[in-house]
């Protein structure tokens, strides 16, 4: 099991860009005060901006949008455990990334936090580097992650200004026919299906079929 803890000095993390370290906050939640700031002091020393909670309700009540960073969370908490501010955050779609930091780890929470989509799941027992690279690694992908979230809903937008020839034309196109197949199905002559998939492929800004159905195909597994 991964595991990590806090010491006075600490090596600087380098897997990370400065834009990261500019943009992401790094939300810590836990109810032990000196604990609470020693972890503030240990990820500001790494370049990181930190917030910190003393229970789980605050943190959800502070935290209302999905901007990059990752939530650094003690498992047991004096109102709502680790696990139950997880779901909520589940519920109201935060898509953080959750490290689940805690000193009373068991193969039975570690296994139930990673069920529920934690990125890692750390002991307070060993050393701040792996917190760090942990925090490194949650917050490139909680930024790969919202990228995509972003293109899917660029997608969709593209997809509501299709009209509903046009999303019968590229529901087809998304089967791999032609051009012919299609005015054959829909009885149209190819020349009009030929000018909606024109209008399709302006819509989505792409050029060749294989890009529309690469981009429409990526937003659906989204």
């Amino acid at each position: 099991m991964r595991c990590t803890g806090l010491m006075p000095e600490v090596s600087q993390s380098t897997q990370t860009s400065d834009r990261f370290k500019n943009q992401a906050t790094i939300y810590v939640v836990d109810d032990e005060p000196a604990v609470r700031h020693s972890l503030q002091s240990l990820i500001n020393s790494d370049g990181w901006h930190v917030q910190i909670y003393a229970d789980g309700r605050s943190f959800l009540k502070a935290v209302t949008t999905d901007a990059l960073g990752c939530v650094v969370l003690d498992m047991k908490l004096p109102d709502l455990d680790g696990l139950a501010v997880y779901e909520e955050m589940q519920k109201r779609q935060l898509t953080l990334p959750v490290l689940f930091y805690s000193g009373l780890g068991t193969v039975r929470t570690a296994t139930a936090a990673m069920k529920r989509g934690a990125v890692d799941f750390i002991e307070k027992s060993d050393g701040p580097q792996s917190l760090l690279d942990a925090i490194t690694q949650a917050v490139d992908r909680h930024d790969r992650l919202r990228a995509r979230v972003d293109q899917s809903r660029q997608v969709q937008l593209m997809l509501d200004s299709l009209t509903p020839r046009e999303n019968e034309v590229l529901a087809l196109v998304m089967e791999g026919k032609t051009s012919r197949e299609i005015a054959q199905q829909l009885h149209r002559s190819e020349k009009t299906i030929q000018l909606h998939r024109a209008n399709i492929m302006k819509k989505f800004n792409v050029r060749r079929v294989v890009d529309l159905i690469n981009l429409v195909t990526a937003a659906q597994e989204d």
